[in-house]
């Protein structure tokens, strides 16, 4: 188990010896940790780099990404229930930083189990009433 350093900063990705280990590190961090320290790594940013994770070329990353976006999605879907939200949050920042875009891509995954999890992600935390549910932009 590769562990994620308490300091590491964003720019802390770049540094380490490869993509991939920056993915592990990461990965790990989202699928093993307590959702205190999922709640810390998003407030650190790090759902931008999670989401990139999905387009990798190496299948176990991207096989492992999507199951760590699956687990911030769920904690998100928690979040919004226990503090009455009217949208689950990470879902908002997944799409904001082109997630969904991406799991629409993978969609088309030559590895069902891949294409059928994006599938599924999609529709239990992307489907209409969230889009409905969402507020205007800002902007």
């Amino acid at each position: 188990m590769i562990e994620l350093p308490e300091e590491m900063e964003m720019s802390d990705i770049g540094g380490v010896k490869s993509p991939r280990e920056a993915a592990w590190a990461l990965i790990d961090a989202t699928t093993s940790g307590p959702a205190e320290r999922i709640h810390d790594l998003i407030k650190k940013g790090y759902i931008g780099p999670m989401c990139d994770f999905l387009l990798s070329l190496d299948y176990n990353v991207v096989q492992q990404a999507i199951n760590a976006v699956e687990i911030i999605l769920k904690l998100g879907a928690q979040d919004a229930i226990d503090n009455a939200y009217p949208v689950n949050q990470y879902a908002v920042l997944i799409e904001e930083r082109r997630g969904l875009d991406k799991l629409k891509f993978l969609e088309a995954h030559n590895v069902d189990e891949i294409s059928m999890k994006a599938y599924d992600i999609i529709e239990n935390f992307f489907n209409k009433d969230y889009e409905d549910a969402r507020p205007p932009s800002s902007q």
